[in-house]
């Protein structure tokens, strides 16, 4: 099934729109979060080294989901908590992570975490086409593992590198503040497991 376009408002260039949308930094925070395991409110504010405000992250919630690039579902022992996921629009920002983490490691000089060291040693000794697909397939692996059933959205909306990124966004932030996106990673070639060694 093909999986129907978010609707813009307004002609506008396709870079644009990208940083319209998905440019704020702590959208992108919210969806490495993700990538690394965390499911929860509680757990994008309180495990998270950045230190995202409570109403920052309630806003960014909602407009991940508005986009499509989130959804939740509630937990079977306790119908408050609400336990997020990447939808499959979420996952296809990878590409764009590995992109912007890369130009980072190329042009700005920083000191990097311990994920950031092993993130840079994958893609050295990994094809870029691999390291993506790694990610992708093993967060889909992990999502149906943990929520038990293949995730399917067709919506009309539809690290600690992490600091790699929170360079590369303070670079670009005066350049365009929007919102949406984030991540996380996974890397176990062969058989798909979640791992927090990179980003």
């Amino acid at each position: 099934m093909a999986k129907e376009k978010y609707n813009y408002p307004k002609q506008a260039c396709a870079c644009a729109v990208s940083l319209d949308l998905l440019s704020d930094k702590w959208s992108l925070i919210i969806v490495r979060d993700l990538f690394r395991g965390k499911t929860t409110y509680s757990e994008f504010l309180k495990q998270s080294e950045e230190g995202i405000a409570t109403n920052i992250l309630v806003d960014r919630l909602k407009k991940l989901q508005a986009l499509g690039i989130i959804d939740f579902r509630r937990n079977e022992r306790d119908k408050k908590i609400k336990e997020y996921f990447l939808t499959d629009r979420g996952i296809d920002l990878y590409p764009v992570i590995f992109e912007l983490q890369r130009w980072t490691l190329k042009h700005v000089d920083f000191e990097y975490t311990e994920n950031t060291k092993n993130w840079n040693e994958l893609t050295q000794t990994t094809t870029q086409e691999s390291v993506i697909n790694q990610y992708q397939t093993g967060y889909r692996a992990k999502r149906e593992e943990l929520f038990g059933f293949e995730i399917k959205i067709p919506l009309a909306l539809t690290f600690h590198s992490c600091q790699t990124l929170m360079v590369l966004l303070t670079c670009f932030q005066n350049f365009k503040e929007t919102s949406h996106a984030a991540v996380y990673l996974i890397h176990r070639c062969g058989n798909h497991k979640f791992t927090r060694d990179y980003f």
